[in-house]
């Protein structure tokens, strides 16, 4: 029967789920290493099973505690956790691991992500700007902040929003994502027509992005 199944796989999936059996027999059988229940994690994450990745990974954190890439398992236990919209508990755990390393901006991305995913817009700005502390040309947080400004600030604040936005635009002119922020801008201030002339650049090169589908929307309807 599993033969079947995979047979209706592409040669990738089909990969994939051999590793997966052979893991979870070296499991069964007691003799997989930490290392393996590592593999065994990013297999599932890779297949979108979320929750069997998460099962395993608590299992390896459960039993190897000083696992050598135990950091790594844990940011990919967050990462299974945002899937599943649970941002709350990404919450906990990345609070948790930002005690061992407070500069760990990659961590304080997520964070601020998983706050704006809960509508806590204040907070994901202040942990957008504690990111610019450590490092003042992180053009994610550069964007995200403009972005979070423009949509959730104060109207006083729309220059400081400008001025991030393109900071973030000048270091990658074809960057969809800041293409988008500074369309959302320029529409913010009334300047509708050539919001709607850098989206649809945008769009050229990424025709099926919901997010610029979403503003382009938002102008024309108005």
């Amino acid at each position: 029967m599993e033969k079947s199944k995979i047979s209706f796989l592409n040669k990738d999936e089909e990969f994939l789920i051999q590793n997966i059996l052979f893991l979870r027999q070296l499991i069964k059988e007691k003799k997989a290493s930490p290392e393996d229940y590592h593999q065994l994690g990013i297999l599932y994450y890779i297949l979108k099973n979320y929750q069997k990745s998460l099962k395993i990974l608590d299992e390896l954190i459960r039993n190897y505690k000083d696992y050598v890439d135990i950091n790594r398992v844990y940011k990919l236990k967050i990462l299974c956790l945002i899937h599943l919209k649970r941002f709350k508990e990404a919450i906990h755990i990345i609070r948790q691991r930002l005690y061992y390393n407070q500069q760990d901006t990659s961590l304080l991305h997520i964070l601020a992500y998983c706050y704006e995913k809960l509508h806590n817009y204040k907070e994901a700005l202040l942990i957008h700007k504690k990111v610019l502390d450590i490092d003042p040309e992180n053009q994610t947080s550069l964007n995200a902040y403009g972005y979070l400004l423009v949509l959730h600030g104060p109207q006083k604040m729309l220059p400081v929003a400008k001025e991030y936005i393109q900071k973030a635009l000048k270091k990658d002119p074809n960057n969809i994502c800041y293409l988008d922020s500074y369309a959302v801008y320029l529409n913010k201030i009334g300047k509708k027509d050539l919001a709607k002339e850098i989206l649809l650049k945008a769009l050229a090169k990424d025709p099926n992005n919901s997010e610029l589908i979403f503003h382009l929307k938002e102008i024309e309807k108005k």
